[in-house]
């Protein structure tokens, strides 16, 4: 991938190319760059791009999310994820499980936490796994919600994976 990469910011920066051929090169750079974890020189091909990308898919807004997140850039990051979340469900689309998850974590580091539950409640619906009914009911836990956190927490028990001692314990005392 280096070697490409000189190979392709030739293309980018030389004059004779077509606009076209140069805008799929400069995105291709993006991606070796993310790849080898140049992660400002990625998103600034990206930028870039973006600026004469006719379309920017779900995908690359996921990408560029995640790249803005690693650079601390958190409100950018989170437009992106927003903007690929609205273009998928307007599409009638399933959001990926990514871009709700890299979401919650900035809204959770912006201590949000209705914005986290109202995130927990699409990826328990749509991508269920124990680990976001535990977050879930942590989640209504924080906002004395105690009725919703009992019943996150019965719904992981019921299944068998409460997994630690000090898991049962809070649902035990959630009962009492």
């Amino acid at each position: 991938i280096p070697g490409a990469i000189g190979y392709y910011k030739r293309i980018v920066e030389s004059e004779g190319a077509p606009p076209e051929f140069k805008l799929d090169t400069r995105l291709t750079l993006a991606r070796f760059y993310g790849a080898t974890e140049q992660y400002a020189l990625s998103i600034a091909q990206y930028e870039i791009w973006a600026e004469k990308a006719f379309v920017i898919s779900p995908d690359e807004r996921l990408t560029m999310g995640s790249l803005y997140y690693q650079l601390d850039r958190k409100e950018e990051a989170l437009r992106m994820l927003e903007l690929g979340i609205a273009d998928m469900e307007a599409k009638g689309l399933i959001p990926k499980e990514r871009m709700w998850a890299l979401q919650r974590v900035i809204y959770y580091e912006k201590d949000d936490l209705k914005k986290v539950t109202s995130i927990l409640k699409k990826l328990v619906t749509h991508y269920p796994k124990w680990m976001y009914w535990k977050n879930l009911g942590g989640m209504y836990g924080s906002q004395e919600q105690d009725m919703n956190q009992l019943v996150s927490y019965e719904i992981v028990y019921l299944n068998d994976e409460l997994t630690t001692e000090s898991e049962v314990m809070s649902m035990a005392y959630m009962y009492l």
